[in-house]
């Protein structure tokens, strides 16, 4: 039942029926998404990488998730937010990592030429931009900001997170 609470939750603001003020400010919630934020990061990571890089990139992920929201929340002025943001990011990437695994593992296993390949790749672009919006939604509710300020911070943050990935192996997707 309470899987099944939080899937509602974290699906509706997928499907921006909720905001990130739906989410309850509890730190064992922010907790629990952020193990299960990591470990879905891991098992996206591992399809190409060892799975000790696996684990540091997941933590990275999860790290970065962390701090980032915490010094934008402080930087709007609203850090009582962080609990309620940091918790709505991390339970809407775990819905976005579990469902672009499967396309993705395809992706990158498939032989080249096989017809499935560009249907894949469309579908797991259309993941990161649907995630990206989620994000923006999700950032954009929680600064009291605009649609363009939400995906601004969206994108340095996507850039941060993927700065920060390729410092520990040069090629990291």
């Amino acid at each position: 039942d309470m899987l099944n609470t939080l899937w509602n939750l974290f699906f509706g603001i997928c499907c921006f029926r909720l905001k990130p003020q739906d989410v309850p400010a509890a730190s064992e919630l922010l907790m629990l998404c952020l193990l299960a934020y990591a470990g879905s990061s891991f098992f996206f990571t591992i399809i190409i990488q060892s799975s000790a890089l696996a684990l540091l990139i997941a933590s990275v992920h999860t790290l970065v998730l962390s701090f980032f929201t915490y010094l934008v929340v402080t930087a709007w002025r609203v850090p009582q937010r962080w609990y309620q943001v940091t918790t709505a990011l991390a339970g809407t990437g775990v819905i976005f990592n579990l469902v672009a695994t499967p396309p993705y593992f395809f992706l990158v296993n498939l032989p080249e030429g096989h017809s499935l390949l560009v249907l894949l790749f469309l579908l797991v672009i259309i993941l990161m931009v649907w995630n990206i919006a989620v994000m923006t939604h999700i950032l954009r509710h929680a600064l009291d900001a605009s649609v363009a300020l939400g995906l601004l911070v969206s994108l340095i943050y996507v850039l941060l997170n993927t700065f920060m990935v390729s410092r520990l192996q040069p090629v990291v997707i």
